[in-house]
């Protein structure tokens, strides 16, 4: 599980401007390391053949006419 503290959760939800209540800290801790944990997953994803893209629809440079 992802290591993240009170501490961290106290200092992402001022970066949200969201005021936790100390009984809640808890369960936002685990709820984040959670999301991290499904996050990262993406690191054991093998992108070694795969160009990079910036839009999958393949449009580039739509403008009105």
């Amino acid at each position: 599980m992802a290591n993240i503290s009170n501490k961290d959760v106290l200092y992402i939800s001022k970066l949200a401007r969201i005021n936790l209540k100390e009984s809640e800290l808890d369960k936002y801790q685990k709820e984040l390391s959670s999301i991290l944990d499904f996050v990262s997953q993406l690191n054991k994803v093998n992108t070694d053949k795969i160009e990079p893209l910036s839009s999958v629809a393949g449009e580039v440079n739509i403008t009105r006419e």
